[in-house]
């Protein structure tokens, strides 16, 4: 005999003995445990009841303004000029009854909401009490404030300012959204 057959024969010998040890055991077990599982899961099905529609009813608010109404986006409508105006008050406008939002400080203002959709964005701002939409490029400030960015976090204007040598500067300024608590 060779080498080779007398390392292949008890090398085989050995194998055939190591899986002989993987054969099936005693299959009595396994046949109980898996009835036991199958009749734990078999339970009735039971039909969902079925879905009851919803019954709206028209919303009623105490003020009569409905809270997302356009009435409530409106811009501020111009007051006719009266006498008592005095002068430097531009043609149309009543003296410190209308505040712009080019003359109020940026610390009256709030910034409410933003709107982003299929349309150009929308800025909602809140001041004395109303609201005011702004869009990209309107001023808002006493500085020349330029809406140059709106995103859902907040609102980003491009200010004119004189610096401390009397030279015009630029400086960009961030209004976050402020959440309001109902």
């Amino acid at each position: 005999m060779s080498l080779k057959a007398c390392v292949r024969r008890p090398l085989g010998l050995a194998l055939t003995g190591l899986l002989s040890g993987c054969g099936a055991p005693d299959q009595t077990e396994l046949q109980v445990w898996l009835a036991s599982q199958r009749s734990g899961l078999a339970k009735p099905f039971m039909a969902p009841s079925p879905a009851v529609a919803p019954t709206f009813r028209p919303y009623a608010h105490p003020e009569g303004v409905e809270p997302f109404g356009p009435q409530r986006l409106l811009r501020p409508v111009p007051v006719q000029a009266s006498a008592s105006a005095g002068p430097g008050v531009p043609p149309g406008m009543k003296g410190a009854d209308t505040l712009t939002l080019e003359t109020v400080a940026l610390e009256a203002v709030t910034l409410v909401g933003t709107v982003i959709g299929e349309g150009p964005p929308l800025a909602v701002l809140r001041m004395n009490g109303r609201l005011y939409p702004l869009r990209l490029g309107d001023r808002l400030g006493p500085d020349q404030g330029r809406i140059t960015e709106i995103s859902p976090a907040g609102l980003v204007l491009r200010e004119v300012v004189m610096n401390n040598k009397a030279q015009a500067s630029e400086r960009f300024v961030r209004l976050n959204l402020v959440q309001e608590s109902p």
